[in-house]
C-alpha cells in the first residue's frame, strides 16, 4: 500500500519544533539566565541563590548522567529524581525542597522563552503542598532581654547594635535594608525614615518610626 503523498500536521509540527531549538548545554544557558536576571534590575542576593541552586542541580546531574545535558534533554525523571535526591539523600525540609524547584523552574521557563527547549518538563512539575509553621514574635520580655545581652552600652560597637536591633523592631526592616540606610534618610522632625534596597526594588519611607521609644 502506497503511502499517501500528505504529511500529518502534528508530524509538521513537531518537526519544525526541534528544528527551532537552539542547542545550547546546561552551563551556557545558566550564564545567559543570569545574566537575563542582572539586565531586568534582579537584586545580587536573588541572583546568588539562583547560582547556588542551580549548581547544586547541576551536581546532581552529573551525578545521574555523567555529563552535563543540553536543556533539551533535561525531562520531568531527571526533575522528580532530583526532588527525591533532596529528600532522601540530603534530608532537605519540604520548604528547602520548594525554594530549590522555583529556581530551576524560573531557570526552563527562561529557557523555554528564549527557545533553548520546546517542551518544558518544569509546566507541570509543581511545589510540594505543605502547612508552612507559625512563627511566633518575640514577647517584650525576650526582646529586652536581648537588647540587654547583646548590647554593651559602654562601647561604640554596642550603642551601634542597640540602635540597629532597635531599628529593625521598630520598622520590620530586613537587615539588608536596615544596613543600606543613610544619615539622611532618617527624618527625627516628621518620625520617618527612609529604606533603600528593598526586595521589590522600591524605595519607600517607614511612618511614625520611633527608634528611642524602647530606650
Amino acid at each position: 500500500m502506497l503511502r499517501k503523498n500528505r504529511i500529518d500536521p502534528t508530524e509538521f509540527r513537531n518537526f519544525t519544533d526541534v528544528v527551532k531549538v537552539k542547542t545550547v548545554n546546561f552551563d551556557q544557558a545558566v550564564e545567559d539566565f543570569i545574566e537575563g536576571r542582572r539586565r531586568a534590575g534582579t537584586r545580587e542576593s536573588t541572583i546568588d541563590y539562583y547560582r547556588r541552586e542551580l549548581n547544586l542541580f547541576r551536581r546532581y546531574m552529573i551525578r545521574e548522567k555523567d555529563a552535563i545535558l543540553n536543556v533539551a534533554e533535561i525531562d520531568e525523571e531527571l526533575l522528580d529524581g532530583f526532588v527525591d535526591y533532596l529528600r532522601n539523600d540530603r534530608g532537605n525540609t519540604v520548604g528547602g525542597i520548594n525554594s530549590k524547584i522555583r529556581a530551576i523552574r524560573t531557570f526552563l521557563f527562561f529557557c523555554e522563552e528564549v527557545s533553548y527547549l520546546t517542551n518544558n518538563p518544569a509546566k507541570n512539575w509543581k511545589e510540594i503542598k505543605w502547612k508552612e509553621p507559625e512563627i511566633n514574635t518575640f514577647t517584650m520580655q525576650q526582646i529586652n532581654a536581648l537588647l540587654l545581652k547583646q548590647s554593651d552600652l559602654r562601647t561604640f560597637t554596642g550603642v551601634r547594635n542597640y540602635c540597629l536591633m532597635l531599628t529593625l523592631l521598630d520598622t520590620g526592616a530586613r537587615i539588608s535594608e536596615a544596613l543600606g540606610i543613610k544619615v539622611d534618610d532618617v527624618l527625627f522632625q516628621e518620625n520617618r525614615i527612609y529604606l533603600r534596597n528593598t526586595k521589590t526594588q522600591l524605595n519607600i519611607y517607614v511612618q511614625n518610626f520611633h527608634p528611642l521609644s524602647m530606650t
